[in-house]
Order: structure tokens, then sequence, then C-alpha cells
């Protein structure tokens, strides 16, 4: 995914995020599906966590494509402060998925302890899927470690 105008750190960042974004857009068609016809409310809310990490690759791929442009007239240290503009992105973003699933787990304690709702179990697939996911995660986190400690910013 070379690309003439980034260097050879921004094109590494992008092939790595985009890699992680479409391994979270699957996460989140999978776990959704399980979490619904499986009748698990961890994994629909595992889903909505898949995709917030989807939506914050998407930001993060927008943000690094225009960080890693290089200095021009209008931006004579270049367009690095973008990372920081696109870290407060995404922080917002968790923080509002963070809410809603927040709001999601007391609505739905509140529906079993004070009105009696049924909680029905959760299929075996479910755990399949929790299986699966942590491995992808696993797996992509282990490719990645070494290109962030590569083509980080902070001197290690």
């Amino acid at each position: 995914m070379s690309h003439p105008h980034y260097s050879e750190r921004t094109a590494k960042i992008l092939q790595i995020t985009l890699l992680g974004s479409v391994s979270n857009a699957l996460l989140v068609g999978l776990k959704l599906f399980i979490g619904v016809f499986g009748h698990s409310s961890a994994m629909i809310a595992e889903a909505i966590n898949s995709l917030s990490d989807f939506v914050a690759d998407l930001i993060a791929l927008i943000f690094i494509r225009i960080s890693g442009k290089p200095q021009d007239k209008d931006h004579h240290y270049g367009h690095g402060k973008y990372e920081t503009l696109a870290s407060v992105v995404m922080a917002v973003v968790m923080m509002g998925v963070g809410a809603l699933l927040f709001y999601h787990s007391i609505d739905k304690v509140y529906a079993i302890v004070v009105r009696g709702s049924h909680l029905p179990s959760p299929s075996h697939l479910a755990l399949v899927v929790a299986v699966i996911s942590l491995s992808l995660r696993r797996g992509y986190s282990t490719d990645i470690h070494p290109v962030g400690l590569r083509y980080s910013k902070v001197q290690h």
C-alpha cells in the first residue's frame, strides 16, 4: 500500500489500520448475528464494542492520510498535529459507546431486578465466537506490536 506522497511509516500505519478495520467489520457482523440469534446480551455488547473499534479505525484512516502529508506552504511543520485531533475524536466516540453500554447494562439489571424480566440463556455459539474473537485480536495485536514499536513517535 505504498503511496508516493506518504512516508514508509504512514504507509505501514495505513496498512495495519486497514487490516484492523476489516477484522473489526467481520467481528461486528459475526458478534451481532450470534448475539441476537444466540440470545447473548454480552455478545451484542461485544458487537457494539467492535463497532466502536471499526468507527475508530475509519477515523484513524482519515486522519492518518491527513497527518501523513508532507509539509507545504500552509503547514510549514507538516500535518502531524492532526494525529492529536484524531485521538480526541476517537476518545469522544469511545466515551459515547461506553455510556451507551453502561445505560444498556443498567436498563437490563433494572428489568431483571425490578420488573422480574427473564434473561434467556445464551447459546454455546456465543462462547465459540468469543474464542474466535480473542484469537483474532491476539493475532492482530501480535502483528501490530512490532510495527508500533518501530514507528512510534515516542522514544523508548
